[in-house]
Order: C-alpha cells, then structure tokens, then sequence
C-alpha cells in the first residue's frame, strides 16, 4: 500500500491559511480603515478578496485530484470554509471596537474629562472637537470628537466609524442625564443601534 504524502508540505496549505488570515483581518478592519483611508481601503480590499476566492477554488481543485495521494487533502478548503464561516457569523468590527474600548478605556475617560475642560460654546446642536495627539486615535477619521453640552447635560461621542456621506458609529459618554435617546436624537436622524456598556458609555449607531 502506497504511503500519502503529508499536507502540510504542500504550498497550497499555507496560500489557504494566509488567504483565510488576510481576509478575516480585512473584515475585521474594515470600517477603521474605511473611515481613515477609505480610497486605499477600496484598492485594497478587491485584490485580498480576489485571492481569498482563488484559495478556494485552488483548494477545492487540490481535494479533487490529490484524494488519493495526501493525507486530508481537505485541509486547505477546510481552513477557507472555516474563517468564511467566522466572518459571516461574527460581528468583527463590533468585537475589534469594543477590545480596542476596554484596553483603553482609561484614555477615553481621560480625553472626555479634557474635552469637557475646554470652554465649549454651549448650544441645542452637537459641536466638533478635534482632540490633541495623545487622544486622537481615540476617535476614528482625524481625531474628531462630537461634544453636546445643554444645560448640566453633556456628551462625547467618539467615531469608530464615519461613513461617506452617511453613517456614524461610535461610542457615547452621558455626563448629568442618563438618557441616552436625548443625545441620540442630536447625533442621528434615524437611530441603528444603542448598547449599554456600563458607567454611562454606550456603543451607538446611525445615520
């Protein structure tokens, strides 16, 4: 009986697993980069793509014909179902921006506290902020924050997405009101989505 030869020798393995890594990478960055590079994210996003459908198609060519000959031949489309699979079902940009908001939450504390020490105009509508450098990747698309100060009410929303032309996420800081739909209301015409994620912050969305 002829002994199969290993898998894990062959190129077409490590083109699946770079493929899968590169496109689950892509998705998971996405909106950050498409708010801050969004023409280069567009040539960048087409040819990783383009190479992930390859791998693919490669891999399922490979299964096809080298059945008999390697031991899990199936490994390399095996890996590609697999990351696909993750990417459809998990929410990326969601899990990037709040691991990203809990290691640096005591930097996001510390801009709100800076922002709100600087003498705002107090009006009904939200005004830009543009943070210092040691807070500006705070907030994605240039550093800019949107602040609300009506009354003893005050909010501070940091961009972790800004859509062309429509469409921001981010996170919000309610200081002296904790209702959010009345900072909601001055951020969006049309509310997406409101997650209470404890001490008065909560992950928003909408256009």
């Amino acid at each position: 009986m002829q002994n199969k030869k290993d898998i894990t020798n062959t190129t077409i393995l490590y083109l699946s697993i770079l493929s899968s890594i590169l496109l689950f990478l892509t998705i998971m960055y996405g909106q950050k980069l498409a708010s801050e590079l969004w023409v280069m994210t567009l040539i960048i996003d087409l040819p990783i793509i383009l190479f992930f459908s390859v791998s693919i198609i490669v891999s399922l060519i490979f299964w096809i014909r080298n059945n008999s000959k390697y031991d899990f031949p199936f490994l390399p489309l095996t890996i590609n179902i697999l990351f696909l699979g993750l990417i459809i079902i998990l929410p990326l940009n969601k899990i990037r921006n709040r691991i990203e908001f809990a290691t640096q939450k005591k930097q996001f504390e510390k801009a709100v506290d800076f922002v709100l020490s600087k003498q705002i105009e107090q009006t009904v509508y939200p005004e830009t902020f543009k943070l210092p450098k040691n807070y500006k990747k705070l907030s994605v698309g240039g550093g800019e924050v949107i602040v609300i100060k009506k009354n003893t009410q005050k909010g501070v929303f940091f961009y972790t997405f800004r859509g062309v032309p429509d469409g921001r996420i981010g996170f919000l800081k309610i200081i002296g009101n904790d209702n959010v739909n009345d900072f909601t209301k001055e951020l969006f015409n049309e509310v997406d989505e409101i997650n209470a994620i404890g001490n008065n912050w909560y992950f928003v969305s909408g256009e």
